[in-house]
């Protein structure tokens, strides 16, 4: 099943995040930062393929995604630098991951804006879906959201939560990043903060 599936691009993220001429230190925790790292991979697909982004998504590849897609060219033309590689994933779902929030804080009106960010985070998940296929990560591939929890609707309200949470952080104020943490709890979601950002679930 697709569990399964996941269960093991897991541990191909574990082993692609270091190079192949060097071993590999097989613990617990490293195997759970793979896991983590994985899922803000997964989660930045599954909201890419929401309809109203698709229907977005323009034909024209945005800059920064090009950028990112020959960084993940010459990398795997390095040696095969998988770690490399892999980075430059993490990095284009950091992007798409940033489209997403700003979407949530666009309005309508502001035309531009919402096609450039529905762009960046479309063309991320389209190509974390094509590059990690030729790493060998396929649990991206024919997965269809709706049949799942995973992606977790937020209000507006929420993702503008989200975003000022971010900001706090970035500007190492944790006492307001927790407070916002708390207070979304309180609405029943969880965060888990990846390297790509915060991945909302809803309490189980």
């Amino acid at each position: 099943g697709h569990s399964e599936k996941m269960k093991a691009d897991v541990l191909k993220v574990f082993f692609l995040g270091t190079h192949y001429r060097s071993p590999s230190d097989y613990t617990d925790s490293n195997i759970k930062a793979a896991g983590k790292r994985f899922q803000g991979l997964f989660h930045l697909s599954l909201m890419a393929k929401e309809k109203t982004v698709l229907a977005e998504k323009s034909p024209a590849m945005p800059p920064p995604c090009s950028v990112l897609k020959q960084e993940f060219e010459n990398a795997m033309d390095d040696d095969l630098n998988t770690p490399r590689a892999l980075a430059a994933l993490d990095s284009l779902a950091k992007i798409g991951y940033q489209g997403k929030v700003m979407l949530a804080t666009l309005s309508k009106s502001e035309e531009q804006e919402r096609k450039l960010n529905s762009d960046l985070l479309a063309w991320s998940g389209a190509l974390i879906e094509e590059l990690g296929a030729i790493l060998g990560l396929v649990s991206f591939q024919d997965y269809e959201p709706e049949h799942e929890d995973v992606a977790v609707r937020l209000t507006y309200k929420q993702l503008i939560l989200l975003s000022q949470r971010e900001e706090a952080r970035k500007s190492k104020d944790f006492k307001t990043a927790d407070n916002i943490r708390k207070q979304l709890e309180a609405e029943g979601i969880v965060l888990e903060d990846t390297k790509t950002g915060p991945i909302p679930h809803r309490k189980r």
